[in-house]
């Protein structure tokens, strides 16, 4: 499946929510907190391993649908606990049931503000070749602890992975070179002009 959910009525291939150990959901007016619309409110009550479940129709075609980014909030007086503010976004087979977390992957990503909205991106392409994901768990603050948080998702998008930038984390002068076999430094691409060709 290609999920998506806006939490204003519009979602695709997406079976049911479920919250899970002491974790609680439900779709609420995002105007408190700077949204337009509806989003999705994430309260987790002090279970351990609190967390909520989104279950797909479909099995996801990992080597398409690998990338997911959504947009979270954290209520920062809601916290309690040292906990590392982050949120984890983890895919399952809905089939092993409470064994699901034992071939589950997982990705964290940290929240570096509360009382704000922050989009969050999960690459999951080291997965492609995986053929058995129709849940994911979504989980804030971590598990196997106590400490309540109470957090906001909105505008849930699954798509494929990007390309990589060739230039990501090229900084200063360039100091190019390029052997032709496959070995180049610092080169976005070559093109042809006015009639030349390569």
């Amino acid at each position: 499946p290609a999920i998506a959910d806006d939490f204003d009525g519009n979602s695709v291939d997406i079976l049911e929510y479920v919250g899970d150990n002491d974790a609680t959901f439900a779709t609420v007016d995002g105007a408190p907190f700077g949204s337009t619309s509806n989003v999705l409110q994430y309260v987790d009550n002090g279970g351990q391993y609190a967390n909520i479940q989104l279950r797909t129709c479909n099995k996801f075609d990992m080597a398409v649908t690998n990338f997911f980014t959504m947009d979270v909030y954290i209520d920062g007086s809601s916290l309690t606990g040292a906990q590392a503010n982050q949120v984890s976004f983890k895919l399952q087979d809905k089939s092993l049931a409470g064994n699901a977390w034992q071939t589950q992957v997982a990705i964290n990503v940290p929240i570096t503000a509360v009382d704000t909205w922050q989009t969050v991106e999960f690459d999951f392409i080291a997965s492609s070749d995986r053929t058995d994901f129709d849940q994911v768990v979504i989980q804030f603050n971590g598990e196997n602890n106590s400490d309540q948080v109470i957090a906001y998702i909105d505008n849930l998008v699954s798509s494929t992975s990007p390309e990589p930038d060739p230039c990501d984390g090229v900084t200063g002068a360039p100091a190019i070179a390029d052997d032709f076999d496959g070995n180049s430094v610092d080169i976005l691409e070559y093109v042809g002009d006015n009639d030349a060709t390569f």
